[in-house]
């Protein structure tokens, strides 16, 4: 028999049998796989199993299911394959065997294993807000690397979607450098329409110390916290920095960045997984691209008469 494994929240590490037809989940006693969560509602969603295939219907839920980057429209059949994660409120489910120990290491990556969730109130509702937004920029961001785009485009698409994400950033930019030389090849970048500082994209010793350590720098308070960089971002008026390595399989390509000139910025652990998560998926798909690039030009070189 399908299990449906649940793999964030409350119920974490729990599992359920499907069988075949309908079955119901949801908070109520009455349904066929009972969810603690008190943000699921009371009868959230539909999971029809017919012919070896999963259907999932949302039955108008209060806050929704989330499925590949996507809120499903209330009532509407849509066809869901095994082991990718489906958001109900705050807790996150997977179907068919293997879920659990595929999809844990990725959610884990953005925090959402790590937390139980047992705050209640209002807090609790943010918290199922801002996680269901994570897998849903998450889901996107996947989505971006695998299209057919240059690398300019799926890394300008890619900004949109952390802007998206962080509302309160100003100035987000992926600096990519020749790895033999650590020279700045190129910077692709995005900056708020209320930034004060729109012709400086990023702190250049902050994107150094990272290429040249490999680690991140996150400073989310540069009046509180004590770093070596603290005098230069203070004198650049910058409140709040995070700035990660782009690692790919051999080597560095270059470095995220992001900060704030507002104000402090909170930074949180499960920030810093997801934004680390996002950056080597994205440098394997640089050098994935770059690498098909080359052999393109390779066949065609070889194709043209002499």
């Amino acid at each position: 028999m399908s299990k449906l494994y649940v793999l964030s929240g409350l119920d974490v590490g729990r599992t359920f049998d499907i069988r075949e037809g309908a079955n119901y989940l949801g908070r109520s006693p009455f349904n066929d796989i009972k969810i603690a969560d008190p943000t699921v509602s009371k009868t959230h969603l539909l999971i029809d199993k017919r012919k070896g295939k999963y259907f999932v219907t949302d039955l108008g839920s209060r806050n929704g299911t989330l499925l590949n980057g996507t809120y499903l429209n209330p009532g509407v059949e849509t066809v869901v394959e095994e082991r990718v994660p489906i958001a109900i409120g705050m807790t996150v489910i997977g179907l068919g065997e293997g879920c659990f120990e595929l999809l844990t290491p990725f959610l884990d990556s953005i925090g959402l294993t790590r937390e139980s969730g047992q705050n209640g109130g209002i807090s609790m509702s943010y918290q199922g807000r801002t996680k269901q937004k994570k897998l849903q920029t998450l889901h996107r961001i996947t989505q971006v690397i695998a299209l057919d785009l240059s690398i300019e485009e799926s890394l300008q698409k890619i900004l949109e979607h952390i802007f998206d994400l962080l509302k309160k950033i100003d100035r987000c930019s992926f600096v990519l450098i020749e790895p033999e030389t650590r020279e700045v090849t190129k910077t692709i970048s995005k900056v708020s329409p209320s930034c004060s500082q729109p012709s400086l994209l990023y702190c250049a010793d902050v994107v150094n110390r990272v290429i040249q350590e490999g680690q991140p720098v996150v400073i989310s308070d540069v009046q509180s916290e004590k770093d070596e960089l603290s005098d230069t971002l203070k004198l650049l008026r910058i409140q709040a920095v995070l700035c990660l390595p782009l690692r790919g399989k051999f080597e560095t390509l270059g470095a995220l960045y992001m900060d704030s000139l507002g104000g402090a910025y909170n930074f949180r652990p499960d920030d810093v997984r997801l934004f680390e998560g996002l950056a080597e998926k994205t440098a394997l798909s640089i050098q994935y691209k770059r690498f098909s690039a080359e052999l393109s030009n390779i066949v065609d070189s070889l194709a043209s008469p002499d």
